[in-house]
């Protein structure tokens, strides 16, 4: 009953995420100053992470509703992975750029290795996402 509708949420939220990879964050690192996009993608990138693991969330509780226990586990599972990039994951982001910039040692292999681990968490949500709106939704 409410499959459709979870799966038009997944199709909102890939859209979402598409957008912000293939459209802001290049025009934000070519147009902006280092420091002013570094500000911009701080403010950003939290909020970013709390809209997509609410809506995430969304379609996991009506998919659950609806007793398709695994996609709704899955989205589930990628909501909670929305909250832990938005607090821990980029507080250590956060923390080892500030390192790197102020030349410690070892800090600027820290953020690299955090950022990677980011953005491929980010791509496997993106990825878990698309596949339940594919398979739940209208194209089904």
């Amino acid at each position: 009953m409410y499959t459709e509708f979870a799966a038009a949420l997944c199709w909102f939220i890939v859209g979402s995420m598409l957008f912000f990879g293939a459209i802001v964050a290049p025009v934000v690192f070519t147009t902006l100053e280092p420091d002013d996009a570094g500000r911009f993608l701080r403010t950003l990138f939290p909020r970013l992470y709390l809209f997509c693991g609410v809506v995430t969330a969304m379609p996991a509780v009506l998919l659950a509703m609806d007793q398709d226990v695994y996609p709704a586990a899955a989205l589930a599972v990628v909501s909670i992975l929305f909250f832990v990039a938005r607090g821990p994951l980029t507080q250590s982001i956060n923390n080892a750029r500030d390192a790197e910039l102020i030349g410690e040692p070892g800090a600027k292999k820290r953020f690299d290795r955090l950022h990677k681990l980011s953005t491929r968490i980010f791509g496997l949500q993106f990825l878990v996402i698309l596949g339940i709106a594919l398979m739940w939704g209208p194209l089904n």
